[in-house]
């Protein structure tokens, strides 16, 4: 598959709050296939030597046999890109390179650093710190995802599926390697590392230091659970403390102190050890906790404190009721008044989660307290913001008094954050017009942005709202084009912007464009002019500039130009981008070029007892039997390919009578043998799916190694000019990879 160079686009905003959704979505489609989990056993084959492993959630691994089909995988890879994870963060474009290897002897200079364990074992969720590609020349061959500094987890066409673990020796020879070359990033972050983890140890021993020494042993590292081992550890410290009030104060005490750490998160105590301590909590009864918090003394500071943070951590409403109604408030109090700054917003907002009178009176208390006058970027004191998240959560409420509070700081002249968070409160009180700048001061905080745009659209006019809408669909702000867009604002723009798309097709609307765009001033119609033309582009082949003029938008048509030009990690990101807010037919169209992109790549399981149709598509599952055949290197002759048929069940190759469409029952007598391939192109050609039955016949050529008849079928494929179809990009694609060698 053919990449291009890296060109230094316009930086991108990925959707870093998505990341662990899409892993865990992946990890999820996985977990349907139960026999993918088996290792892959390599069959004869004449053309390749592609060797597939799979291994989530984690399988047993032969080290030697993973990397003799690495060193298969790169027997021609010439160069390697060092990239940022797909979702890098804010301004980091994931396809700019920020290293780069050349040389086929330098990588496999590496390779032969890597040693790896007798396990394949997916243990995170995160996306990584750096992602590597393997080209020859310009194609692309695979790409590994790099974890926690030991960990090659196999993504687009790579060797093996889940994570390959080096060993500690392996580790740190891959790390000086890289460094050594001249990319010192990798050792940067691995020093930062270690320092972080020596900082936690200490932390951990502290806290581990408050209990009695036979259990300080069984304390897990912060932010990492031992498996298998908590349960019964918890139980056994619980165990320790006759007097469970005893063992509810201790606790405290520890979740206290962990106030003061580096990073810490907040009130809730979700990092390890919290957890553990946590469990060990589960045998204190309601009366424990009263005597408890009847125990607190005015000067155990940590003890109060951690009583809070235990008190936001509980789910259970039961567990809660145990302190009372009057507990938690005295608590918050407490907290507010002598915890963390940093934390007061978020004291806040767990008070107002009680909804009870004596809450609300605090809530107001707080919310009384003077505004600070500068920006929420150079404000000094947490507390200014906790002023004004007091009183916008009483705004929800209506309630009275808070009104009366919310005039007052409003006359006091404040600014930046808290100007704007005042106004949107004293909108839930009187018709108070909204303007861009209170969404983009929300929608950088999501606590609040709903809020905002919600009320926006409950109390202004239609005009007035779609003005605002077309406003902030060309804001400055990438947060609020986002939910602008999200919200339908770019469908609005392309409506009301007064513009009519002229009579014209192919390259006359494109020279059309280009003199429009001359002249043009107004982004909103810039925006529809540039859409006309980037879709003209598209449907002429010509996807380099198809992708200038689409890269703004979230668009299918932006998916399809980046899957022509292999630019992969870019495509994956943004294909949920282009589906928010879109009905579920575009969604799945959207999605398909996932699926095609996994095809190309050969992103597929190697899975020989297939009890399950890949798809309710017809073509999509045609085509992934064609690549796993191609993986497990099957006799064509044998090509047996397992289909859903149209009553639902899964089998191999049906009779054509199970099929209804005349193009699929053609193609099925083909595959069984029963049609020549002139019969199946000319119904295929009747049909209107020649592209189809010539990829297919493409395919079956490259299982079988005939190059001069893939080549062949695969200019067919190019000749219907099919420029949007993902077939004829995938075909194009294919052909530019044989022109480099492949």
């Amino acid at each position: 598959m053919l990449m291009p160079d890296h060109p230094n686009t316009a930086n991108q905003k990925p959707i870093g709050a998505f990341s662990t959704v899409l892993v865990a979505a992946a990890f999820g489609v996985l977990f349907a296939l139960p026999p993918l989990w088996a290792p892959y056993k390599a069959g004869p084959s004449k053309t390749a030597e592609r060797r597939i492993t799979i291994g989530f959630p984690e399988s047993p691994a032969d080290p030697a046999k993973l990397k003799a089909d690495l060193l298969i995988a790169l027997k021609s890879a010439d160069r390697l890109l060092v990239l940022p994870p797909v979702f890098a963060g804010d301004n980091i474009d994931p396809e700019t390179p920020l290293f780069e290897i050349k040389g086929h002897d330098k990588i496999l200079s590496l390779v032969a650093l890597m040693e790896f364990k007798d396990r394949l074992q997916a243990n995170c969720l995160c996306d990584g710190t750096h992602r590597f590609q393997f080209f020859h020349g310009k194609n692309y061959k695979f790409s590994f995802s790099y974890h926690h500094y030991v960990a090659l987890r196999g993504e687009l066409g790579a060797p093996w599926f889940s994570d390959a673990i080096l060993t500690e020796k392996s580790r740190d020879a891959v790390i000086a390697w890289f460094a050594r070359a001249g990319f010192s990033d990798i050792k940067k972050l691995w020093d930062e590392n270690a320092a972080d983890n020596a900082r936690d140890k200490k932390y951990v021993d502290e806290i581990a230091a408050l209990f009695p020494p036979e259990a300080r042993s069984w304390f897990p590292s912060r932010g990492k659970k031992q498996a298998g081992e908590l349960p019964d550890r918890s139980k056994n410290l619980a165990a320790l403390f006759p007097n469970k009030a005893e063992l509810a104060l201790t606790c405290w005490r520890a979740f206290g102190r962990m106030t003061t750490w580096e990073h810490h998160e907040g009130l809730h105590l979700y990092e390890e050890p919290c957890p553990f301590l946590r469990s060990s909590m589960d045998e204190v009864s309601a009366d424990d906790i009263k005597a408890a918090l009847l125990k607190l003394s005015a000067v155990d500071k940590e003890a109060w404190l951690g009583a809070l943070g235990y008190f936001c951590s509980i789910r259970a409403e039961k567990q809660k009721a145990e302190f009372g109604t009057e507990w938690p408030v005295r608590l918050g109090r407490y907290y507010f008044e002598n915890g963390p700054l940093r934390e007061r917003s978020e004291v806040v907002r767990e008070m107002n989660k009680l909804n009870t009178a004596e809450a609300d009176a605090f809530l107001l208390t707080v919310g009384q307290l003077g505004l600070a006058t500068g920006d929420k970027n150079h404000k000094t004191d947490a507390s200014e913001d906790a002023t004004a998240w007091a009183l916008f959560c009483l705004a929800q409420k209506n309630h009275p008094q808070a009104k009366t509070a919310i005039f007052q700081q409003l006359g006091n002249a404040p600014t930046g954050f808290n100007k704007h968070l005042m106004e949107i409160a004293l909108t839930h009180y009187q018709n108070q017009p909204l303007s861009v700048e209170h969404l983009a001061i929300s929608s950088s905080l999501s606590r609040i942005g709903t809020v905002a745009w919600d009320l926006a659209k409950k109390q202004m006019t239609p005009d007035a709202y779609r003005r605002l809408l077309e406003e902030a669909a060309n804001s400055a702000n990438e947060d609020v084009r986002n939910e602008a867009e999200r919200r339908g604002a770019l469908k609005k723009v392309l409506t009301t912007a007064s513009m009519k798309k002229p009579d014209l097709i192919g390259f006359s609307l494109i020279e059309f464009c280009t003199e429009q765009l001359k002249t043009e001033k107004d982004e909103a119609k810039r925006a529809v002019i540039l859409s006309w033309r980037g879709k003209c582009y598209l449907e002429t082949g010509e996807y380099e500039l198809a992708y200038k003029d689409l890269r703004k938008s979230y668009s299918r048509e932006r998916l399809l130009a980046e899957f022509a030009l292999g630019r992969l990690g870019e495509a994956f990101s943004n294909v949920w981008q282009a589906n928010s807010g879109k009905s579920q037919p575009e969604q799945a169209e959207n999605e398909k070029l996932y699926t095609y992109l996994s095809y190309l790549t050969d992103n597929l399981p190697d899975k020989d007892d297939t009890d399950k149709g890949l798809s309710s598509d017809f073509e999509i599952d045609i085509l992934m039997r064609l690549a796993q055949k191609r993986i497990n290197f099957a006799d064509p002759v044998d090509l047996k390919i397992p289909l859903k048929t149209q009553s639902g069940t899964s089998k191999f190759i049906s009779p054509p009578t199970e099929y209804t469409t005349v193009f699929q029952t053609a193609l099925v007598h083909y595959l069984h043998g029963e049609f020549p391939e002139s019969e199946l192109l000319s119904t295929m050609r009747s049909q209107g799916e020649i592209l189809l039955g010539n990829w297919v016949i493409a395919e079956l050529a490259k299982i079988q190694g005939n190059t001069i008849k893939v080549r062949k079928h695969l200019e067919a494929c190019l000749a219907t000019k099919a420029y949007t179809d993902p077939i004829y990009i995938m075909a194009h694609l294919r052909q530019q990879a044989l022109a480099e060698g492949e």
